[in-house]
């Protein structure tokens, strides 16, 4: 029955994490995106809110926030649960109480290689549906449109764009994010600073991963390809913009993980451990 505790509270940190995040989340890929486009739309926080407010509405802050919640559902459901039980098989077989950093890492890389490879294509249509508008040719922002177009025009592998670099940074990404969370509650720092910490160290480290992935999945969107491989994707940004090209909207991404990772993991320990408490009463 434990299991299904986990799901459940994985499935609430989802929605609770996403949905509070959801703006920040949409600039961050519109400031990325642009590098491969060459315009400077989005400027400063306040001016990309201003810009999506005058051109969509309200509601293009929330672009994309559907199919991202749709990806994170089951991204959440495999991270949380599949560390936890984990974690609790290794401490069995070892007959060990707490494990140590290393471990915790390896287990939180191993589920990140499973999260990643399942949830992948999902994530590949939140960025092609967070995008401006005017910076593609695409018209219709339906998640099953896009489906659709990607599947007709470059089959089941148009969905796995950008994934090298995905996977050759993700894993790393979750095993420090994971490791470093209940390190630092063993340390008996709070749910809500322990998030934090973990979310900013484990995003800086990975963002530039995430950066070449996002030019990537754009590559060819329009038609001609900007990139013929991945290396050439990785020249081209550091020649065009030098390192900081790597870390373009990294100060948003921050500051939308300054709530992101404290609700996601606070959330989550808060229902778990109220459902394991009431399991445990019965």
């Amino acid at each position: 029955m434990e299991i299904f505790v986990f799901i459940g509270a994985s499935i609430v940190s989802s929605f609770s994490t996403k949905t509070a995040t959801a703006p920040l989340e949409r600039i961050k890929i519109l400031k990325q995106s642009q590098l491969y486009y060459g315009k400077k739309t989005y400027h400063s926080l306040d001016h990309s809110i201003k810009h999506i407010i005058n051109n969509e509405g309200w509601k293009g802050l929330f672009k994309g926030n559907m199919v991202n919640i749709a990806r994170t559902l089951p991204a959440y459901m495999i991270k949380f649960p599949l560390n936890d039980v984990t974690k609790k098989y290794v401490m069995n077989h070892k007959n060990k109480m707490s494990l140590s950093f290393s471990e915790k890492l390896s287990i939180g890389v191993f589920t990140g290689v499973f999260q990643i490879i399942i949830t992948y294509p999902m994530d590949f249509l939140k960025t092609r549906i967070s995008l401006d508008q005017k910076m593609s040719s695409l018209q219709n922002n339906s998640m099953f449109h896009y489906s659709r177009m990607i599947l007709k025009k470059d089959g089941i592998v148009g969905f796995y764009k950008g994934f090298t670099p995905a996977i050759l940074t993700y894993p790393i990404y979750v095993g420090i994010q994971m490791s470093l969370f209940y390190q630092f509650r063993e340390k008996q720092m709070d749910l809500f600073t322990s998030g934090i910490m973990a979310g900013v160290i484990s995003q800086t480290i990975a963002y530039p991963g995430d950066t070449i992935k996002k030019q990537m999945q754009n590559n060819g969107i329009s038609g001609k390809k900007k990139y013929s491989h991945l290396v050439h994707c990785i020249r081209s940004l550091y020649v065009q913009y030098g390192i900081k090209g790597f870390y373009a909207g990294l100060s948003i991404n921050l500051l939308k993980c300054i709530p992101g990772s404290s609700i996601q993991f606070a959330v989550y320990e808060l229902v778990k451990n109220k459902g394991l408490n009431y399991l445990n009463s019965k």
